[in-house]
């Protein structure tokens, strides 16, 4: 695994569903906001966790939209992903390996210039997609 820098221009809002566990809980958070978003053509998936208020590592299954959606209608949280520069590893063939993604945020994290106020981020290609990008923003 390689950590390259990546660039984000600007903040990105997205829309999310928090799922009830972590990890357990994952695959039902993602199944209810693609039922949400998924007849929308443009929508780019995220996962993105951190920890919260000594209640272990909260997990939200994430997504932008082209046309943006009206979250509260749709009963779906709003937060932004701010831009700036991250780390990043890509990783192929998740679904061989699911724990590769818990190794690449290890080792983003043992840099010494994150924020710490990121989160970790998991960037998708598409829904269900084997291949996943690991980002989190440096510090700065």
């Amino acid at each position: 695994m390689e950590v390259r820098e990546k660039s984000f221009p600007k903040d990105m809002s997205v829309v999310f569903v928090q799922s009830k566990t972590f990890p357990d809980g994952i695959k039902e958070a993602f199944d209810t906001l693609k039922s949400k978003v998924g007849h929308i053509k443009r929508v780019s998936y995220f996962g993105i966790s951190n920890p919260e208020g000594g209640n272990g590592i909260v997990y939200r299954a994430a997504a932008t939209t082209l046309p943006e959606v009206n979250a509260e209608a749709l009963g779906l949280g709003r937060l932004i992903i701010k831009g700036g520069d991250y780390y990043s590893i890509k990783l192929n063939d998740i679904s061989k390996d699911i724990g590769l993604i818990s190794q690449a945020f290890e080792l983003i994290l043992s840099q010494d210039d994150i924020d710490p106020n990121g989160r970790c981020i998991e960037v998708y290609d598409h829904f269900g997609s084997d291949s996943v990008e690991c980002i989190v923003r440096k510090a700065g």
